[in-house]
Formats: structure tokens, sequence, C-alpha cells
């Protein structure tokens, strides 16, 4: 929790006060993600998440922004190199 929420003393501003991070419940996240074959070399994956901070333990720190966090992301896998041996199904 010190990571993202802490603010140290030293680090205090006027509009940034210290805070001292605590442990506790940091949130949930609900991601999903999908991938599909093209061939048995390619294959294309996405994705995506939200994250959900509401009633983070650390909320009062000046460094929470958000009570709601979400990302996507789409990716491509290629097998450069395929053994020849392979286990039979």
């Amino acid at each position: 929790m010190d990571y993202f929420y802490d603010v140290p003393p030293e680090f205090a501003t006027p509009t940034r006060p210290a805070f001292e991070a605590r442990g506790g419940y940091m949130g949930m996240e609900l991601t999903a993600g999908l991938t599909y074959p093209f061939t048995d070399r390619f294959r294309i994956v996405i994705g995506g998440g939200l994250r959900f901070l509401a009633g983070n333990a650390n909320a009062n720190s000046p460094l929470f922004r958000s009570k709601m966090n979400y990302r996507a992301g789409i990716g491509f896998v290629w097998k450069i190199l395929v053994s020849e041996s392979t286990v039979a199904d």
C-alpha cells in the first residue's frame, strides 16, 4: 500500500498533505479475455478489465484519484518454432 498511497512528510506540499498508508482492502478486479487461433502458428488475443476501488482502505490518500479504472489490450501470438515431435491426443 505504501508504494501507491503513502506520502512521507518530506514529500508533502500544501496541495498534497502527508499520508501514512495502511494495509487492508485494496479493491476488486474483473477481467476477461478471448483468444482466436487463425492458424496453428498464429492467434490473436483480446482482453480487458475493470478495477473497482470504492471502499479502499487508503481512499483518503491525496494520491487516490479514481474509484474505478479500466484497461483493454490486444495482442498477437506467433509461434516461430514448433517441435516436430508432439504428444498424441
